[in-house]
């Protein structure tokens, strides 16, 4: 779908997208908050753009751009965020249980009251990042860079900075 079609739609009240395929374009900064975009593949330019309270379930964002995005209690869950970008995103209170974060780069981003229970961080940035009252609960963190993050319990933790 075109960036065009994209808003048109929006614009007249359709929140559907599901199994939707954005491709490589650019549809940074755009207003998609309360949307279905379940079982869609989003490799997209999204950066700064507002996906709060979106269904992203099982969505495919690999290396997609999310930097400086509103996820606020948007539900990632299952969804796969392989190499994406989401530095500087608002995901507090998001569900990302089973979410795949394999060489995400989450430096800068608020997880505050995020849901990470199960989820295992590999290669991923952690660096600035909020992670108060976030729920990790059986979550694995394996060779992740943090320096300056905030943990759930409130304590800044330090490690390679």
């Amino acid at each position: 779908m075109e960036k065009e079609e994209l808003i048109g739609k929006y614009a007249a009240g359709e929140r559907n997208f599901r199994n939707l395929i954005l491709g490589s374009g650019e549809f940074g900064s755009l207003n998609l908050s309360d949307t279905d975009f379940s079982g869609s593949r989003m490799n997209s330019y999204l950066a700064g753009t507002n996906l709060s309270g979106a269904n992203l379930m099982a969505v495919s964002l690999v290396d997609a751009n999310l930097s400086d995005a509103n996820l606020t209690r948007a539900n990632l869950r299952k969804a796969d965020l392989r190499g994406t970008d989401i530095r500087g995103a608002n995901l507090t209170d998001a569900d990302l249980r089973e979410a795949k974060l394999y060489e995400t780069q989450l430096d800068r981003a608020n997880l505050t009251g995020a849901d990470l229970r199960g989820v295992k961080l590999q290669k991923c940035g952690l660096r600035e990042t909020n992670l108060t009252y976030t729920n990790m609960e059986g979550a694995k963190l394996v060779k992740c860079f943090l320096c300056d993050t905030i943990m759930p319990d409130g304590i800044i933790w330090n490690d390679n900075c």
